[in-house]
């Protein structure tokens, strides 16, 4: 396929901006291709999730169907939902409630038998 019959000027199914991460807001074809070749590490591009994205994006590049730019799309959200970046927290970061919990001392053999008996 020759890279003359792809069209990158069009837009995606909607805007994708992502809330954490290396990746900026993508809005057409072309913005998605920057962003794979120059936001993301080199070292994810081998992970199978943006694999499809690629796949996706030349698919939708070369046909400029309405679906395979909408697969595109999605392909492109599903990736960035698995590294994290759609959420302002990256999902390896701790929770405030796994810090209480991890703070919180544990309760002393009598107040447990305390509460049992409290509620028995």
């Amino acid at each position: 396929m020759c890279d003359s019959a792809m069209t990158w000027n069009v837009e995606l199914a909607y805007f994708v901006t992502p809330k954490s991460g290396p990746m900026r807001a993508m809005r057409t074809l072309r913005d998605v291709n920057h962003a794979l070749l120059d936001d993301l590490p080199r070292h994810l591009r081998y992970q199978r999730h943006w694999f499809i994205v690629g796949r996706a994006l030349l698919t939708a590049a070369s046909t400029k169907t309405r679906l395979s730019v909408m697969l595109a799309t999605d392909a492109l959200v599903t990736a960035l939902d698995a590294g994290g970046w759609m959420t302002l927290k990256p999902r390896t970061q701790v929770t405030d409630n796994q810090k209480l919990a991890a703070t919180a001392p544990l309760p002393q053999a009598d107040q447990l038998e305390t509460s049992l008996a409290l509620a028995a």
